[in-house]
Formats: C-alpha cells, sequence, structure tokens
C-alpha cells in the first residue's frame, strides 16, 4: 500500500476484503471444550493489515488464536511503536456480520460515497458492509500513526479475529503478555451503550496487566453496521 493512502482509501479497501464471521462451530467432543473449533475468515484482510502497518513504521507480529476445522490457523494482529515502559492501546477487530440485509453480496462489498444528513448537516457518507462496525475505526488507526514514533511510552495498535461470535481474538488479547505496559485502551467504534458495555465485558482482564482506563469513541460513524461520514 502506498503512503498517499489516506484513511478514506484504507476503508474502502477493507471494505471490498471478504471477511464475514462464518459463525460456524464443530464440536467433535461435546462434553470436550479443548476440541471445539471455530470456523475463520480473517487472513485476507489480516495480510492487508500487517502490511499497512509495516508500511507505516510498526513492529509487526501475529498472536496465535485458534485453529479452524479445515486446519487454518488465525491470529491476531499486533503492532507497535516508540519506544518506553508503558502503551496505550487502540483495538480493533477484523471480522465483520453477515451480508445478508443487503440485496447482493457485490452490493456489500462494495463500497458507494453518498451524501446524507447526519445530525443535522450534509455529510459525504460511506456505505459498505461493516463500514462502521468497525472497519472504520481500523482504518483511522491504521493511518493516524503513520508519522509519529514517541521516545517516552509506546503506541499499540491490535486487530483481533472472531470478536462477533465468541470473541477469541479479545480474549487471547487480553491475558497475553503483551499487554503488561498497557496502561490505557482505546476502541474507534460508534459510541453506544451497547459498544461500551462489550468493550469492557470483552477487554477486562486488560486490567490484571496494568490498563486502568478504557475508552470509545465515535470512529465517524452514522449508524452501526453500513455508513461513515467525513466532513463536505
Amino acid at each position: 500500500m502506498a503512503d498517499s493512502k489516506d484513511v478514506i482509501t484504507v476503508l474502502e479497501d477493507m471494505i471490498r476484503i471478504d471477511s464475514r464471521n462464518p459463525f460456524h462451530l464443530e464440536k467433535p467432543d461435546e462434553d470436550d471444550v479443548s476440541t471445539w473449533q471455530v470456523a475463520g475468515n480473517e487472513t485476507e484482510i489480516s495480510n492487508y493489515i500487517e502490511n499497512t502497518l509495516e508500511e507505516t513504521g510498526f513492529r509487526v507480529e501475529k498472536q496465535y488464536v485458534h485453529t479452524a476445522p479445515d486446519g487454518e490457523k488465525f491470529y491476531n494482529v499486533l503492532g507497535e511503536k516508540g519506544s518506553g515502559d508503558k502503551s496505550i492501546l487502540i483495538y480493533g477487530h477484523m471480522d465483520t456480520v453477515t451480508s445478508r440485509p443487503w440485496l447482493t453480496e457485490e452490493q456489500a462489498f462494495t463500497p458507494t460515497r453518498r451524501k446524507r444528513e447526519v445530525h443535522g448537516e450534509e455529510k459525504e457518507t460511506i456505505v459498505g458492509l461493516a463500514s462502521s462496525d468497525m472497519k472504520a475505526g481500523v482504518a483511522a488507526a491504521l493511518t493516524a500513526f503513520r508519522n509519529v514514533d514517541p521516545d517516552t511510552h509506546k503506541i499499540k495498535l491490535a486487530f483481533g479475529v472472531d470478536e462477533e461470535y465468541y470473541s477469541l481474538g479479545a480474549n487471547v488479547l487480553a491475558a497475553s503478555d503483551w499487554m503488561a505496559d498497557v496502561k490505557g485502551i482505546v476502541i474507534p467504534k460508534s459510541e453506544t451503550a451497547l459498544t461500551r458495555l462489550s468493550a469492557r465485558r470483552r477487554l477486562s482482564s486488560a486490567a490484571s496487566g496494568g490498563a486502568n482506563t478504557l475508552s470509545t469513541f465515535p470512529a465517524q460513524a452514522a449508524t452501526a453496521r453500513t455508513r461513515t461520514m467525513r466532513d463536505s
């Protein structure tokens, strides 16, 4: 990805990538949870995110999360910039909900710009599957720190798999040593009561690693699932 790509272009790139959660679980042994396997669909988008992080100067690693019934392995993508003994984390997820509300799959994966009234003002919006939940927030995180490299703290970005089904990625992340120096967590997603509740529930165990602040903020989102906006 060229450095000239801005947040809107990155968002449109990611809308075109199918990362729908299959919502499929296989239980070889009903009584043994360790045998259960969840399907995944984040490989293409995780590769895009990994490449983008590397091109913007982040140190990147992949964190193993789970193996699907077909044997494919799925990973969280972690990025880190700066130096110091404390960090702030920006967290997002890579999977999306189903495309069923859309008339066709082509429509769901085609970013479309439209003028809409948002809070009494006309805005240019981007319509596409997961544009708000939460590819807009992921795009913002990927592009916001291109020219930032602090020497007093670290900036960490984490992008999880399987948020929409079992939250496997968030649970693995929260329990990992990678969270040990995190002092605050930002989730760039639509500000709703449900968002705040689910974010705290899914990442609450990060507190054991020192994080004592968790915030959400609007990722320039008009409504959940379908629209994002920018100033005209």
